[in-house]
């Protein structure tokens, strides 16, 4: 495994915003020449080939895409993770190896409500990346955040503006 792990649920098994984000993310970190390793749980194939990208497709079996991730975490510098559902994995793994820098991606409904006091400890151990200001404040309203602890990247096509932004 590379330095930098993706962990997603889908990149190109579904159509929508969400894989689009995650299209264009990858698409920015191989432009970047940053080695990376993309978990995607959903994921049966990719339709991109990067030089960079390293891709592992679990066909929705999330124990065996968790399992891999926990069994190469030391491997790994820092863990992107595309969507904050995966965030009791995300947990186990700073768990395991504390020194893990933990980057994750909130948008929608999903990060508008107020997580359990459990998660809210960790919450302070990882950096969030939003492509809302109203996520992001919502998030932080909720979860009693700091907004420095929240990476505020607009979605876009343009790479050299996700580039820039690149936590």
């Amino acid at each position: 495994m590379n330095k930098v792990c993706f962990f997603n649920l889908t990149t190109y098994s579904s159509v929508g915003g969400i894989e689009r984000y995650n299209q264009i993310f990858l698409k920015a970190l191989n432009e970047l020449n940053i080695k990376t390793t993309s978990l995607s749980v959903y994921d049966r194939k990719n339709k991109d080939k990067y030089s960079h990208i390293d891709f592992q497709n679990f066909s929705t079996n999330k124990i065996s895409a968790s399992i891999y991730l926990l069994k190469n975490i030391y491997k790994v510098e820092k863990l992107i993770v595309a969507h904050i559902n995966l965030l009791p994995i995300v947990i186990i793994s700073k768990i395991i190896n504390p020194k893990l820098s933990i980057y994750i991606s909130i948008y929608g409904i999903e990060a508008w409500v107020k997580f359990p006091y459990f998660y809210k400890y960790f919450f302070t151990k990882i950096k969030f990346v939003s492509i809302s200001s109203y996520t992001t404040n919502k998030f932080i309203k909720f979860n009693n955040l700091i907004n420095s602890s929240i990476y505020y990247l607009p979605p876009s096509n343009n790479l050299k503006i996700i580039s820039n932004k690149t936590p």
